[in-house]
């Protein structure tokens, strides 16, 4: 496996992708800097930025995963049709977890930018706080990752990005009362969803965040794991496709 991942993150050096994963948080932090300090942003408090830019981060990445993991997939498709994937001296089952290891390593060191901006420039949550934070968000994108590398693979980069925008949109709404009762089946709305209830319950001083988290594992990880072994048992059997498709 570490070979693998060697391999992964040997193929994605050279590209745009790590200058993506590097300026693409930095950015996002210092534009919500900048409406705090410069814009109409700056009557509200320093609360509601962080809840809506931990809201905001998880809606967001829908997308993100959705553009990455369809760029990703089509290197593979540009580099050989998928052969090296399909016919490599490592196990399917290997490659693919290897591949979807790499993609949240890379989410992980881009998050991990990410809240070291945040609290470079705002200064006003603790280091504890960030890391759970950041932890929420990699296990709540567990599941979008393996949807969008089987979309990715079978259907291409088009449907990927679509899925992603449809996610964001369904992440969107699952943060307001409407998806108070039903975000525990909607794993868009989970980066979101965890991290706005733990920073709530944070500020708050109230203690419903472990139990919120506790009926929300008990949904979540059986997902889970049915969607990892669907999508292992899917690319074992799984012949390729061309670049038309």
């Amino acid at each position: 496996m570490k070979n693998i991942l060697k391999s992964e993150l040997y193929k994605i050096k050279h590209t745009w992708l790590p200058w993506l994963y590097l300026l693409l948080p930095i950015l996002f932090v210092i534009m919500i800097y900048a409406g705090f300090k410069f814009t109409g942003l700056s009557r509200y408090s320093i609360e509601d930025v962080t809840l809506n830019y931990l809201i905001t981060l998880g809606a967001l990445f829908p997308i993100v995963i959705g553009f990455i993991t369809a760029k990703v997939i089509e290197m593979e498709a540009e580099a050989g049709c998928f052969q090296i994937m399909l016919t490599g001296s490592q196990s399917r089952t290997s490659m693919y977890i290897g591949k979807l290891l790499s993609l949240l390593l890379c989410a992980s060191l881009s998050l991990i930018l990410l809240q070291s901006s945040f609290l470079m420039f705002f200064n006003y949550q603790e280091f504890y706080d960030l890391v759970l934070e950041l932890v929420l968000i990699i296990i709540g994108v567990v599941p979008l990752y393996l949807i969008h590398l089987v979309i990715s693979l079978r259907f291409g980069s088009g449907a990927s990005i679509g899925l992603g925008f449809f996610e964001t949109l369904i992440a969107l709404l699952a943060v307001t009362s409407m998806g108070d009762n039903i975000w525990y089946y909607l794993p868009s709305s989970w980066p979101s969803r965890l991290c706005g209830l733990y920073f709530v319950d944070k500020i708050s001083g109230e203690n419903s965040f472990y139990f919120e988290f506790f009926k929300w594992s008990l949904v979540a990880t059986p997902i889970i794991v049915v969607m990892l072994f669907v999508s292992l048992i899917w690319f074992n059997k799984w012949n390729g496709r061309t670049n038309m498709e």
